[in-house]
């Protein structure tokens, strides 16, 4: 799983949890994908399968309109992500794509989930939001998700806390309790 600039070591089974984290594109000439989450690309169903869980995270890219073949989320070869209370703003390319059948399937069993979150100015025409291989009922439940909306979030780049009245101040969905989150986080965003 790459955030960004940073690289963690997902591919090929990372299972953990992140919250708080902001990732903001630098450049056109930079990284390209805010999120890009494999499994294992030579056995797509290898387990143990890349399936983090995402809270509270912004993902900030370089303006909508500047450059192409960068997504905010790219999501493929059979992971499973839960990404909930996130924003994903001004990339060019699609806000999440979905690639290969075994990404899709994690999907239609819950492992693979977005919600309660922001998908902003994205794609040149700012109105992207998921892009999935093939028509699938699975895919089609990400791209309906009422939780997530396409609304200004109310943050920028090098500006990353809302004002009380922005969208990202309300909207997020309590985080679990008992353990590695800070359930007092209901907002979405970092």
């Amino acid at each position: 799983l790459n955030f960004g600039i940073i690289a963690l070591p997902a591919a090929d089974g990372y299972t953990g949890k992140i919250q708080f984290f902001i990732a903001e594109q630098r450049g056109a000439g930079g990284e390209d994908k805010g999120i890009e989450g494999d499994n294992n690309g030579d056995s797509m169903d290898a387990t143990p399968r890349s399936a983090p869980e995402i809270w509270n995270a912004t993902f900030i890219g370089v303006g909508h309109t500047l450059g192409t073949g960068q997504d905010a989320a790219l999501l493929r070869e059979g992971t499973a992500i839960r990404v909930h209370n996130s924003i994903f703003m001004e990339y060019p390319d699609t806000a999440i794509r979905i690639q290969h059948a075994p990404t899709d399937a994690q999907i239609a069993t819950g492992a693979l989930d977005f919600e309660n979150s922001i998908l902003f100015n994205l794609g040149a025409a700012a109105t992207a939001t998921f892009t999935c291989d093939a028509a699938s009922t699975a895919c089609a439940s990400l791209v309906a998700e009422a939780t997530n909306r396409t609304t200004d979030p109310g943050v920028a780049a090098g500006d990353w806390q809302p004002a009380a009245g922005d969208a990202a101040a309300t909207g997020g969905a309590t985080p679990p309790a008992g353990g590695f989150f800070d359930a007092t986080a209901t907002y979405v965003g970092a």
